[in-house]
């Protein structure tokens, strides 16, 4: 997919719920996510998506000297740009992921009742992972994933216009990102010497692997040691729980006893404490998530 400036062509999309921990529930509620046994994969999107990456401004201080401009140095960041993401379709579930609100079907039975919840002044805070396929000169392909590890999404849609004769209506609906600056991966794991942030501290960062990763959220009950993730994970390795699978337990590193790439289940070895919040972030077929249903 070609991509120009700051602007990037998506195959993939997702979302998830962070908490003030500094990791991610899947679309559970952070503050409210239950005893389990429950998994709750990241909300997905794909097919062509547009990002408009958010770009921070810089203080910038100049001098002179005998009225002539003698020089100019840049400061660190004055302000944090928004990003845009431009989609075909979402749904009531997005809406009450980024926005708070229930999805009402008690009030009549057989109909779904669902808002944007425009009145509330607190949207939940977020993670976002985009995903760009790259082909690479020669031949090959990487996945370079666009994330904003802490942010706030809002949704609006365009004004309807109509083409000539039959056409169908062009517009998207477009999601509006304001990332803030962040300690963590979406995972809890905190930032620090191996990326060399200033501050450990980032609101954007890329992450390029050999394919796709998705993420699912599980939380424990306290008894069970086995779990399933939403798609089939291509590789096994467990490794101090940060080779190729990257897992946490409460956002620290914790290698499980296997991950099944035949069936999907991934073995702990021991069950822990109820509401404990394992994520796990693990590479996939690219052919499996275009195989997924949006909002999976």
């Amino acid at each position: 997919m070609a991509n120009h400036g700051r602007v990037f062509n998506l195959e993939f999309a997702y979302i998830m719920r962070r908490g003030s921990d500094g990791y991610v529930t899947g679309q559970l509620d952070p503050d409210s996510v239950g005893v389990g046994p429950t998994v709750s994969p990241a909300y997905f999107i794909k097919g062509g998506m547009k990002l408009s990456a958010p770009k921070a401004t810089r203080r910038s201080a100049e001098w002179s000297s005998y009225g002539a401009p003698d020089g100019k140095r840049q400061g660190g960041i004055d302000s944090i740009g928004t990003g845009t993401l431009e989609v075909n379709q979402v749904d009531s579930t997005l809406s009450t992921i980024i926005n708070g609100g229930l999805i009402d079907t008690t009030s009549l039975v057989g109909a779904e009742i669902s808002s944007d919840n425009n009145a509330n002044p607190t949207p939940n805070t977020l993670a976002f992972v985009g995903i760009a396929t790259i082909d690479i000169p020669g031949g090959g392909t990487i996945y370079k994933h666009f994330i904003y590890p802490n942010c706030t999404i809002s949704k609006s849609q365009p004004d309807v216009g109509q083409l000539e004769g039959q056409a169908k209506n062009p517009n998207t609906i477009t999601l509006t990102i304001e990332p803030s600056m962040a300690d963590t991966h979406p995972n809890g794991v905190a930032f620090g010497t191996n990326q060399g942030w200033y501050g450990n501290q980032e609101f954007a960062y890329e992450m390029d692997t050999d394919d796709p990763m998705f993420m699912d959220t599980w939380i424990a009950d306290g008894t069970a040691t086995t779990f399933n993730l939403s798609v089939l994970p291509k590789k096994s390795t467990v490794t101090t729980g940060n080779h190729d699978n990257w897992v946490t337990k409460n956002g620290t590193p914790t290698a499980p006893t296997s991950i099944s790439t035949s069936t999907k289940a991934v073995v702990i070895a021991s069950a822990g404490s109820a509401s404990d919040v394992w994520d796990v972030w693990y590479p996939v077929e690219a052919s499996k998530l275009r195989a997924l249903a949006n909002a999976a």
